[in-house]
């Protein structure tokens, strides 16, 4: 009886093991490969919709584990929860609730689920086996192996070079700590080693390489501080200006780029000085930065960054993001996070570590927190972190029991609204094939059934408001773009907006959002050439000359056959109106 027990109980834990591991794969495979045509976004939403529901499935699986029992939180846990319920309070005061909250969740979810589960051995490998397809599929095509229907050389299953290479880049670590006890584990860590730099280097992203740099730098530190020998006192020196003198070269490899980005770090400078301490709240940087860009070129109208200027919806800097959003108390327990979790593994040279340090840096440059995988490993790298922090405070058995009770209710609302927004990103695709077969009049019911039931996504408003403008209902477009506004408010959105005005009459307002657009693009020609005919149908021919006088004179930023013809109608302007002047009589008293 008692061996029928163990063989049960045997039988029973290599179940779960198998279970562990199928969970495992499907998770961070489905996070980093997956992508459907049965969404609007076909890499992003599948990806984190497959993060999200394994998040929810291990909420109930925390459950299973913890009802019953005690349950103790250490110092980095606790960090990690108080900033997170500091952004929740910040989202209760904001009139913008999104998606955001449920991806938040799904990430603690999964955090104190990898804390509960010591497998590190198996995830690490799943990690770097993900990463080295992902390479490969890159390198394949970038040699036109596989299609690639992007602009980008080089993508992997993400819609641009950044999803990427991030992904790479923190990934990294995990290649070079491979280990399998045979004589290959070395060759295979060479060689997964260099077919994800030769990924990174191809793929152009320079955060990526800024990221593998440091994390090597950081893995090998010993060995190369040992090629110095008795010059080591120097070491730190010329390693820290070495490091910069890189810098400065990847800062010059696309110096448009580069200066791009200090023009939206100083313009959310000027976000961060309005609102310091708590932050403009969630989703404002895409509904206020342009306004702000706007504002910037209008007090700066001849400054040198106006041709670099473009839409913008992250400022290529996430620690910028949360300071914009959450306040410096966000960016503060954000260290706070990151300063307990070196502490106390700085010694140690893991994965997780370096894991983190790649993300840190890459976030400097970039927005790495877009992409699921990225959310996923920083949870994991975080959660085995963790364990190596000072408990603080054990949980009673009762209060666990209250807690699981809460995290049941939270999967359970959580899964209501997932589902929620994956049918409605479904319903949203099947309308865009009949919008591109120019059968708009068939969309326009369904388009208002999914206003109603409106999952948070605010391109959606905008597609709508564009579908609306199209049909020529200019008031209900305007209804549509205004709330967009709310949410996300880009040079598109205002040029929308003027065109609905202007084809309802209302040559004030339309000349009001015509200049808004042009001053949050100063480079494009369309907000001047249809600013420049309002002021004719206006009967201001001198504003009108004005404008001409200025589109001739622009500087063109892509040249196109469009931007062609409005200089082209401007000099006609210019010239009938020299024309006019030339056939006036003689003034008798010149």
């Amino acid at each position: 009886m008692l061996l029928n027990k163990n063989t049960i109980r045997m039988i029973k834990n290599n179940i779960e093991q198998i279970l562990y591991i199928i969970f495992s794969l499907l998770l961070f495979f489905g996070s980093i490969f997956l992508n459907s045509s049965l969404f609007v976004d076909k890499e992003i939403s599948p990806q984190r919709i497959v993060f999200c529901m394994f998040a929810l499935i291990a909420g109930l699986i925390i459950v299973k584990s913890i009802i019953g029992k005690k349950c103790k939180f250490d110092l980095l846990s606790v960090a990690i929860l108080t900033f997170f319920v500091y952004m929740f309070f910040n989202l209760c005061f904001s009139p913008i609730i999104d998606i955001t909250a449920l991806y938040s969740i799904c990430f603690l979810l999964l955090f104190y689920f990898f804390k509960l589960y010591n497998k590190s051995h198996l995830i690490n490998s799943i990690i770097a086996i993900s990463c080295i397809i992902t390479a490969i599929y890159g390198l394949l095509q970038y040699a036109h192996i596989v299609n690639n229907y992007t602009e980008f050389p080089i993508v992997g299953q993400f819609d641009n070079p950044a999803g990427f290479a991030a992904c790479l880049a923190i990934g990294f670590p995990f290649c070079l700590t491979i280990n399998i006890k045979s004589k290959v584990s070395k060759y295979l860590k060479i060689s997964a080693s260099i077919i994800i730099i030769t990924a990174i280097v191809l793929s152009e992203s320079r955060a990526g390489i800024l990221s593998i740099l440091i994390a090597a730098i950081f893995f090998y530190y010993k060995d190369i501080k040992g090629l110095f020998r008795q010059k080591s006192k120097y070491f730190l020196s010329v390693l820290f200006i070495s490091v910069l003198v890189f810098l400065g070269f990847l800062f010059s490899l696309k110096q448009d780029s580069s200066n791009g980005r200090l023009l939206i770090w100083k313009v959310s400078s000027n976000m961060i000085k309005d609102n310091p301490v708590f932050g403009k709240g969630n989703c404002s940087f895409r509904s206020k930065y342009m306004t702000y860009q706007a504002n910037f070129f209008k007090e700066n109208p001849e400054n040198k960054f106006s041709i670099l200027a473009d839409n913008v919806a992250h400022p290529f800097n996430e620690y910028l993001l949360v300071t914009v959003e959450y306040g410096l108390i966000g960016l503060l327990l954000c260290f706070v996070v990151i300063f307990i979790g070196f502490k106390y593994n700085l010694k140690d040279k893991s994965p997780h570590l370096i894991a983190l340090l790649s993300i840190i840096v890459f976030a400097c440059f970039s927005y790495p927190l877009r992409y699921a995988f990225v959310w996923l490993i920083l949870a994991y790298c975080l959660a085995e972190m963790s364990k190596k922090t000072p408990i603080i405070f054990t949980m009673k058995k009762l209060t666990t029991s209250i807690l699981s009770v809460i995290i049941i209710l939270i999967c359970a609302l959580g899964s209501y609204f997932l589902v929620k927004d994956v049918s409605f990103e479904y319903r949203w695709k099947k309308l865009t094939k009949p919008i591109s077969l120019g059968r708009i009049e068939k969309v326009l019911s369904p388009y208002k059934y999914l206003h109603n039931n409106w999952n948070g996504n605010p391109l959606f408003l905008y597609n709508y408001g564009a579908v609306l403008n199209h049909r020529k209902e200019y008031t209900s477009s305007l209804d549509i773009l205004h709330q967009c506004e709310n949410y996300f408010n880009d040079y598109d959105v205002q040029m929308l907006l003027a065109d609905n005005y202007y084809n309802l009459d209302n040559l004030d307002e339309s000349e009001k959002h015509y200049m808004l657009a042009s001053n949050m693009c100063p480079n494009r020609f369309y907000p001047l050439y249809w600013r420049m005919k309002i002021y004719d149908e206006k009967g201001q021919p001198e504003k009108a000359m004005e404008i001409a006088r200025i589109i001739t004179m622009k500087e063109i930023k892509i040249p196109s056959p469009a931007i062609t013809k409005i200089i082209m109608d401007a000099k006609n302007r210019i010239n009938a109106e020299k024309s006019i002047y030339s056939n006036l009589p003689p003034n008798k008293n010149s």
